[in-house]
């Protein structure tokens, strides 16, 4: 309850999950840019934009698969957990490209490693706007 208060404290009745939801993407959006500058991530990518067409169109998808787009951000985040601790080599990286890009990789494994904190938010706030589908679909 402690969200609602702090809308409330906001001047909003309840929590404006559309525009949380917008904002959320937005920002996700920048982070999975940045971070390939040095790394391919299509699958943060293709969630990004499954979700921004969900969120601009909401009458074309169904609860289900809203809750879908929900699952598919889960295992990006499991994807990553399993690239950025186990798959990635730092040194095998700077290694591979006689040490020419490394304040670029630096630069976008610090926002990988962003995007990957952050994307508990995104989940979250995913989630709970499609507990919310409804209210959601017509404002």
């Amino acid at each position: 309850m402690q969200a609602t208060e702090l809308a409330r404290k906001y001047g909003y009745d309840k929590i404006p999950y559309e525009n949380l939801t917008k904002v959320v993407l937005l920002i996700y959006l920048v982070m999975t840019s940045f971070a390939m500058f040095y790394r391919p991530d299509f699958m943060s990518m293709t969630a990004v934009s499954l979700g921004i067409y969900a969120v601009s169109n909401p009458n074309v998808f169904k609860r289900k698969t809203f809750r879908m787009l929900v699952a598919f951000m889960m295992i990006s985040f499991i994807y990553d957990i399993v690239f950025l601790i186990f798959i990635h080599d730092s040194e095998a990286d700077d290694e591979s490209d006689s040490h020419m890009a490394i304040n670029v990789r630096r630069f976008a494994y610090f926002f990988a490693w962003l995007s990957f904190a952050f994307r508990p938010i995104v989940i979250a706030v995913f989630w709970k706007a499609s507990l919310n589908y409804r209210e959601f679909v017509k404002p």
